[in-house]
């Protein structure tokens, strides 16, 4: 690892990792969530288990760093097609540029008929079994968007096409499981090919991922199955919510110590098909997203203590770059991907599209630490304009310093300048803080390389570049 030419001991490594008590995650003020479900209770719509979505919707809020003041809960009588739009304007009102928003819903999908052939309009059965659309749907997430620098949708209900109509009754002969499809609002047509709609709302989202990705936001969406599949209610809740939860406290496969979307999929779809049908968690949009930190070993001989357990620091520094925002570019280049230790010096440049507070973090060769080499305690002007930029200085050279091995760099840039050094250990006689590679490491890194750029339009990050350090 790297040591700097002013200080005697080597460089160590920088870490950044989170211990969840339960599955709650440090509350980021800037983040908002709305909750939305519907149970139908005595109509034939009627979903059982559905106070038990809300509940689990709570959870994954919590586990997302939302505030228990910024969730809000909207349900059954209340939502009525004005009541979904009064509470999504509601939320659009509440975020600021560059907060975090999730939105979950659990109850049915329907359809109703649309203009030209075969075509129908499907969305929300709202709890007066009018329509709440894909189209209106579409223009929300849209708005929020353009504010936003994180947009996560959790649909849990189907709009999965001309499918239903023809697996309605298989799919009731499931004892326990009911479809959250209601086709009440269907005026179906007879024809020899069979009636099918228009495109699955499922589908339609990626064109909405991509529009938020231009307007610089971060858009998921997930779909409790897939296109031409079915989603299920349950009296032990929904199905694909369950396992979603359940794999909040399991699906960091990667030891990053944060859990992304696509962990999530992977390991819900794993739980799902232990069930006796068929449903595939849908993620539509970047499934490299962090969304959770993930919780430590609560017991056994790997049990971690007080967010100690060690992560694997490349992993998270990928998964912080994963979470940048869309079009604040960064990057960062190499004078030299190979170093002799104790003879090369490190150098490299960092440029930029977009002014803010330039922060260089390195995993080093031992997999210990993370290592925040720019700022430091020689140079900490670290405010930058848009451009690009040669580092490090003249009076804080680094060297390798060791073990042979590969070490990794990540080059951010926030609105904001963030508070790091509350949480980081420093030495007075050495140029570079760090924090160690566990748990409580990660939780570090991602609060403040996000909350710190709240309300600034997020952050930009470099690719993860990997140093090789020989003898």
């Amino acid at each position: 690892m790297p040591e700097a030419k002013i200080c005697a001991a080597a460089l160590r490594t920088l870490s950044v990792a989170v211990c969840l008590g339960g599955i709650a995650a440090p509350a980021l003020s800037a983040n908002h969530a709305l909750i939305l479900t519907i149970d139908y209770a005595g109509t034939r719509a009627e979903l059982k288990g559905i106070d038990l979505d809300a509940e689990n919707a709570r959870n994954i809020a919590l586990a997302m760093g939302v505030p228990p003041g910024n969730i809000m809960q909207v349900r059954n009588q209340s939502l009525t097609l004005e009541g979904f739009h009064a509470a999504l304007r509601g939320l659009n009102d509440r975020i600021q540029p560059g907060d975090k928003v999730f939105i979950y819903y659990s109850g049915h999908g329907s359809q109703i008929q649309g203009s030209g052939n075969n075509k129908c309009s499907e969305g929300m059965l709202s709890a007066r079994g009018e329509l709440f659309s894909d189209t209106n749907l579409k223009q929300v997430v849209g708005q929020l968007a353009s504010r936003a620098s994180q947009v996560v949708m959790f649909n849990d209900s189907c709009f999965s096409g001309g499918a239903i109509t023809s697996k309605g009754a298989a799919m009731r002969s499931l004892p326990g499981f009911t479809p959250k499809y209601y086709e009440g609002n269907i005026e179906t047509r007879a024809e020899a090919s069979g009636y099918r709609c228009g495109e699955p709302v499922n589908k339609q989202f990626r064109n909405l991922v991509v529009e938020g990705s231009r307007q610089g936001a971060n858009v998921v969406y997930v779909a409790a199955s897939a296109d031409n599949e079915v989603s299920f209610a349950t009296e032990q809740g929904s199905t694909a919510t369950n396992a979603w939860v359940a794999c909040l406290k399991a699906a960091d496969a990667d030891r990053s110590g944060v859990i992304t979307a696509g962990e999530l999929k992977n390991c819900a779809q794993q739980l799902l098909r232990r069930q006796p049908m068929q449903q595939t968690i849908t993620v539509i949009g970047n499934e490299n997203l962090p969304l959770a930190f993930a919780a430590g070993t609560t017991s056994g001989a790997g049990a971690g203590q007080a967010g100690r357990e060690r992560v694997d620091p490349v992993a998270t520094l990928r998964n912080l770059a994963s979470g940048a925002t869309p079009g604040f570019a960064v990057d960062l280049q190499l004078a030299r991907s190979r170093m002799r230790i104790g003879v090369d010096p490190l150098d490299f440049s960092v440029s930029s599209n977009r002014e803010g507070y330039l922060y260089v973090f390195q995993a080093g060769s031992d997999g210990k630490l993370f290592n925040l080499l720019f700022p430091n305690r020689i140079n900490d002007n670290n405010y930058i304009k848009a451009g690009s930029y040669s580092l490090p200085h003249p009076d804080w050279r680094i060297r390798a310093g060791g073990p042979a091995g590969a070490s990794h760099l990540l080059a951010i840039v926030t609105r904001t300048r963030l508070n790091l050094n509350k949480e980081m250990d420093i030495n007075p006689q050495e140029a570079f803080s760090h924090l160690d590679a566990d748990l409580h490491g990660a939780k570090v890194l991602f609060v403040e390389a996000t909350n710190g750029s709240s309300g600034g339009g997020g952050y930009g990050a470099s690719q993860v570049v990997r140093v090789e350090e020989v003898q």
